[in-house]
Parts: structure tokens; C-alpha cells; sequence
């Protein structure tokens, strides 16, 4: 193993590795005098640290009331938010009032339609309300529409 830097040590000294890290650097800071320093270092800055935050959590907080900047902070908090709003809504009406107003208007195609009737077997003998026939209807591109 490579020696250890300060982040693992770190890691170390605060049980935030994982097994075979940990069994890792055990083996190693028996070889490395250096990496063995370093976690003793590591150790005692964390003690002295857990100490002075023990101290500090124990001392009576003198905490000044700061109501009238929060409420100053929350009111202007407000007023952007309704000037976001505002804003907001004034252009989607903007933007309604290009997309309606401002587009072409569609030009209207009068379609044109013609048919034919074809008769399947013409029969002189029946009157023509009876007689078998095909009505077929196509545009004037000649596109037929079966219905």
C-alpha cells in the first residue's frame, strides 16, 4: 500500500472506512512510521476539536433578534415574487396576442368533386332506379375516394 494521505487519515480516525480499508492501514501504519504519525496527529486534532465544540455547546448563545431584517428580506421576498408573476403572465398574453393576431390567415381550398357511374351489367328490361351501378368520386387531381 501507498502511503496515506490526510483525507484518509481523516477517514480513519473518524470510523468512515470500510473493512478492508481499515485492516489496509492498520498493516501499513505497523511498517510506516510516517503514516502512523500522521494518524496520531489526525487523532489528537479531532480530540481537541470534539473538546472546544463540547465547551462551545455548553457556554449560554447570546443571539441577537434580527426580526426587522427578516421581515424586511421576507416582504421583498414577496413583492419579487409577485413582480415574477406579474411579469410572467403579461407575456404569455404577449405572446397570445402574436400568435393569434399575427399569423396568416388560412386561405380556404373549395374542393371540387366529380363522380361517374359505371353500371356493372346494364338490363334495358329494369327500370334504371334498379339497376346494379358503381358510383365512383375523385378530386380534380384525379385522387379517388372509395365511401
Amino acid at each position: 500500500m501507498i502511503c496515506i494521505d490526510e483525507t484518509l487519515a481523516q477517514l480513519y480516525v473518524d470510523n468512515e472506512v470500510d473493512t478492508a480499508t481499515k485492516v489496509a492501514i492498520d498493516k501499513h501504519v505497523l511498517i510506516c512510521k510516517d503514516c502512523a504519525q500522521k494518524i496520531d496527529e489526525q487523532r489528537s486534532l479531532s480530540t481537541l476539536i470534539k473538546e472546544e465544540i463540547n465547551t462551545l455547546s455548553n457556554a449560554p448563545a447570546n443571539i441577537p433578534n434580527f426580526a426587522s431584517i427578516s421581515s424586511k428580506l421576507n416582504n421583498n421576498k414577496k413583492q419579487n415574487l409577485s413582480r415574477l408573476i406579474f411579469a410572467a403572465s403579461a407575456a404569455c398574453v404577449i405572446a397570445f396576442c402574436l400568435i393569434f393576431f399575427l399569423r396568416k390567415p388560412e386561405e380556404k381550398q373549395q374542393l371540387v368533386y366529380y363522380y361517374k357511374i359505371e353500371f356493372n351489367e346494364f338490363d334495358a328490361n329494369k327500370p334504371y332506379t334498379e339497376q346494379e351501378a358503381s358510383i365512383i368520386i375523385f378530386d380534380e387531381n384525379g385522387k379517388i375516394y372509395n365511401h
